[in-house]
C-alpha cells in the first residue's frame, strides 16, 4: 500500500486541489492507497477540509516541518512513504513512474517542479538551477519526496534537530543506502512565496538551503523554520 503523507499547517486554500490531484493519480494507477494529512495546529479549515475529502488527519503542534513528517510517518501503514507538500500537485504520470522506479529496485527518489502562476523572473531561474541540481546532484527539495518504509527507517527518519532542509538531509542518507533517483517529470508547486516575498526574504532562505545542499550542513535557526509558519498566504 502507498501511504502519502502531506503536511500541513493553514492550507485550506490548496490542500483540496492537492488531494484531489493524488486521489485522481492513485485511482488510474489502481493501487492500495492511504491519505494521511498532518495538521501542524492549523488555525483554518484544514483539518476539515482533509477530513470531508477522506483523508485521515493526524493533530500535532510541531512548528518544525521535519516533526511534522515524522509524525505522518509513524502513522502510516504503507509499505511505500509518498511525501507530498500541501501546496502540491502530482500527476498519474509522476505516481506511475515513482511506482515503477521501486519495483526496479529503487530505494527512494523525488521529482523536479515547476511553479504555478506568475512569478518573478528571478523566481524562473532558481526553478531552472534546482532542477539541474537535483538531477546532477541528487538532493531535493520537499514538493515531492518518496522512499519506501524499510529506506525511512534505515535512514532514522527525518532529521528532528532542524528547522529547514529535512529533505536534503533525508535524501543524502537515502543515497547512501544506494537507488535514490529523480524522475525526469514535474510536480506543479505553489509560486506563493515568491510573490509573497520580497526578492532579498526569498534570497535569504534560499542561500541558507543552498549552503546546506551544497555543503552538508544543517539549518538549525529558528528564525529560518518561521518562513513557512508565519501565517501569510495568498488571497
Amino acid at each position: 500500500m502507498i501511504s502519502f503523507i502531506i503536511p500541513a499547517f493553514n492550507e485550506e486554500r490548496l490542500l483540496g486541489r492537492t488531494i484531489e490531484a493524488i486521489q485522481k493519480a492513485a485511482k488510474n494507477v489502481d493501487n492500495d492507497y492511504e491519505l494521511i494529512v498532518v495538521d501542524d495546529n492549523s488555525s483554518d479549515n484544514t483539518g476539515k477540509i482533509a477530513n470531508d475529502l477522506g483523508a485521515t488527519v493526524v493533530k500535532v503542534n510541531h512548528r518544525k516541518i521535519s516533526s511534522v513528517r515524522n509524525s505522518g510517518a509513524q502513522a502510516a501503514n504503507g509499505s511505500l512513504l509518498i511525501f507530498v507538500d500541501a501546496d502540491t500537485v502530482i500527476s498519474s504520470e509522476i505516481l506511475h513512474c515513482t511506482m515503477t522506479a521501486i519495483k526496479n529496485k529503487a530505494i527512494g527518489g523525488s521529482a523536479g517542479f515547476r511553479f504555478d502562476g506568475y512569478v518573478p523572473l528571478y523566481g524562473r531561474v532558481i526553478q531552472w538551477l534546482l532542477y539541474r541540481l537535483y538531477r546532477l546532484g541528487k538532493i531535493v527539495g520537499g514538493s515531492y519526496l518518496f522512499c519506501t518504509r524499510e529506506a525511512f527507517e534505515r535512514a532514522g527518519g527525518f532529521d528532528e534537530t532542524v528547522y529547514g532542509g529535512e529533505e536534503m538531509i533525508m535524501s543524502r542518507s537515502l543515497k547512501k543506502l544506494g537507488g535514490f533517483i529523480i524522475l525526469k517529470q514535474r510536480v506543479l508547486t505553489s509560486g506563493r512565496r515568491l510573490r509573497i516575498y520580497s526578492f532579498w526574504e526569498n534570497m535569504r532562505v534560499i542561500t541558507r538551503l543552498a549552503i546546506l545542499a551544497m555543503s552538508g550542513g544543517r539549518v538549525e535557526d529558528r528564525n529560518t523554520g518561521r518562513f513557512w509558519y508565519d501565517g501569510k498566504r495568498e488571497s
